[in-house]
């Protein structure tokens, strides 16, 4: 799937989300201290029990292009479409965030699709999505 060219640059992306530091899920979050890949294992980013303050579950949203960077305060790897599930330290991707409800969704601009809910299973992959899913965003 290609995104649509109408999402590359978005100007909603800048005005309705502060770019900063913020934990991707609520009780189980995005947790960059499983990113193995340097080691040869599966590139895959992992979830696990929000304990905050903890560097590796925060993530940076630097704007890029009208969309933003999403990488890891301690590691620097970023977040990227891996097809089924999200990937960490793969390359670096640009993601839309636009409001959802109560929560944010985030679109890769490469492949148009999103990222899906935060499992609460520990260690659990965080899968991709073809329809939008609303994600909580905390401050990191």
């Amino acid at each position: 799937m290609v995104a649509d060219p109408a999402l590359q640059g978005s100007a909603q992306t800048s005005g309705a989300f502060p770019a900063g530091t913020y934990v991707i899920g609520t009780s189980n979050v995005i947790d960059g201290g499983f990113y193995q890949a340097y080691w040869g294992w599966p590139p895959a980013a992992e979830a696990y029990s929000n304990n905050q303050p903890n560097p590796w579950q925060q993530f940076k949203f630097v704007p890029s292009g009208g969309a933003f960077t999403v990488c890891n305060v301690n590691s620097g790897a970023c977040l990227t479409d891996g097809g089924s599930v999200v990937d960490i330290g793969q390359g670096t991707d640009t993601w839309l965030v636009n409001s959802s409800g109560s929560g944010w969704t985030l679109q890769d601009t490469r492949t148009g699709q999103y990222m899906g809910a935060v499992p609460s299973v520990s260690r659990g992959n965080i899968p991709m999505s073809i329809t939008p899913v609303s994600i909580k965003l905390g401050p990191g």
